[in-house]
């Protein structure tokens, strides 16, 4: 079984990485998970409240510097000014679309000074009210999570998130409290989290070595091969790789599935360490 998460990042992945993502998709009839969030752009004031370091992945590429000053000048909310084409080109089309915080800046840098559960609040009524309907599933940025945020995610009715480690699905157990929602670990992914196709790339390898690294993990996965990647990097660097992996996955015979798709069928249950 396959599954691929796509975090939708940025405005600028989203308009010029997004759509080679979804024809790549249509091309080889695959069903994927996208995230998004839902807060809009972080402001100057915001890059400000948070800052320090928080571990990029793309490879080592980044936005175009215009892209970034003009974030930074004058932010947007890009879930909600292009809602009415992820309704037609991404949910009609049989994809998911889950909640990837509500804003990526201040999840990725303060999780543990920002009140979690009210973020996840958040972020739930405005998707609810961008698109017109609840979401079902979770990813946190940088997999950043916690007991008061697998809580919250119980409470707003997720029916899965994609944060915790492990090579299945699971309903996470900590102490005597078992979760409703689904864990769906990504397993396709390098130890520091970073996605594998932005990590061999940023190696200095070709596109055909970076594809056959990626296609022997997931060869090697067995029966559970979850891969994430990133709009911008995956969409417009190197499109390419993605879709050979995708084609590679459609030779192999793979069962094709959404987050949401693997949580519904899930019953297993995992006791996981106690977290903050």
């Amino acid at each position: 079984m396959f599954s691929l998460r796509i975090d939708i990042d940025s405005r600028y992945g989203l308009l010029h990485g997004l759509p080679n993502i979804l024809e790549s998709l249509r091309r080889h009839d695959v069903k994927a998970s996208f995230f998004i969030p839902t807060g809009g752009e972080s402001s100057l004031a915001d890059l400000f409240r948070y800052r320090g370091g928080s571990r990029g992945a793309m490879g080592g590429v980044s936005l175009p510097k215009q892209e970034i000053l003009r974030m930074a000048l004058l932010p947007r909310n890009f879930a909600e000014e292009n809602a009415g084409w992820l309704k037609d080109n991404l949910i009609a089309q049989g994809h998911e679309l889950g909640v990837h915080a509500f804003k990526h800046r201040a999840w990725t840098r303060a999780l543990d000074k920002i009140d979690a559960a009210e973020h996840v609040r958040l972020a739930t009524l405005a998707f609810t009210k961008i698109f017109g309907f609840k979401p079902s599933s979770f990813a946190a940025p940088a997999y950043r999570t916690s007991l008061a945020v697998l809580e919250a995610l119980d409470r707003e009715g997720y029916v899965c998130a994609g944060d915790l480690p492990g090579e299945h699905a699971f309903h996470p157990i900590i102490g005597k409290k078992r979760f409703n929602h689904v864990q769906v670990p990504v397993n396709l992914r390098q130890p520091s989290t970073d996605p594998l196709i932005e990590s061999f790339s940023s190696q200095g390898m070709s596109d055909d070595a970076v594809i056959s690294q990626v296609c022997r993990r997931i060869d090697d996965a067995g029966d559970y091969a979850v891969l994430y990647g990133h709009d911008y990097f995956e969409g417009a660097v190197r499109p390419k790789i993605l879709d050979a992996v995708l084609g590679h996955v459609k030779k192999q015979g793979l069962q094709t599935k959404t987050m949401s798709q693997i949580a519904r069928v899930t019953t297993t249950n995992e006791e996981i360490e106690m977290l903050k």
